[in-house]
């Protein structure tokens, strides 16, 4: 169970072939991608090994403010791949993990605006079930304070958040979100288990958003 807790945090989270080029101001504030075509590369390295993940931004659809965006995640060396979906706004970023037949679940991964020691509960997965009781591990998720990140993608101002898991053993890890890219470096621990993944590249796509004001339509 450890090992399927720590590689849900290693892959999640990471990515930059050149650096990304100017974001308008509204999309600066934004800590995802949100282009169709934008794709990020993480190389992570942990109790597995060293393993290298591509993610690829496929479609994005707005409303109200909000993008919905579906990333095709892809690991080298598996033949399948997985999609996710992430809602994406100035007031954060939410994790969405879809399944067949269920509602999609947001989990809040980065709020903003950012304030160092903000915290707030939740899980890496909303959907996954869980242990309920007294004995259920409690997942705390806190801010810290912007610093400056270097990874191979380069280097990137990013906000810190600190996600820490209340059971035996306990378990921590920090992903750290850059504007316009997201993640660019997480780094896990639990008991005698370490990791690290970061951002190799990130490539912008060519792929247009869709178009609120049509959607509001």
């Amino acid at each position: 169970m450890l090992r399927v807790v720590v590689a849900l945090l290693v892959v999640a989270p990471i990515v930059v072939a050149a650096p990304p080029p100017k974001e308008s101001s509204k999309k600066a504030s934004l800590y995802f991608p949100t282009t169709v075509g934008d794709k990020r590369v993480y190389e992570a390295k942990g109790f597995s090994g060293t393993t290298e993940t591509t993610e690829e931004v496929t479609k994005v659809e707005a409303t109200d403010g909000v993008y919905r965006v579906t990333v095709e995640k892809k690991t080298a060396g598996k033949p399948s791949a997985t999609v996710v979906v992430y809602a994406v706004s100035d007031k954060g970023l939410s994790f969405i993990r879809e399944k067949d037949g269920e509602p999609p679940v947001a989990q809040p991964r980065l709020k903003l605006p950012a304030k160092v020691g903000d915290s707030w509960d939740g899980e890496p997965d909303p959907t996954k079930k869980r242990l309920v009781g007294p004995k259920a591990p409690v997942w705390a998720y806190t801010v810290g304070q912007e610093e400056e990140v270097e990874v191979p993608a380069g280097k990137f101002k990013a906000i810190p958040v600190v996600l820490t898991r209340s059971s035996n053993p306990p378990l921590s890890s920090s992903a750290w979100y850059a504007p316009g890219v997201g993640v660019v470096k997480t780094t896990f621990k639990a008991a005698s288990i370490e990791g690290t993944t970061v951002l190799k590249s990130f490539t912008p796509g060519t792929g247009e958003k869709t178009d609120e004001s049509k959607k509001e339509k």
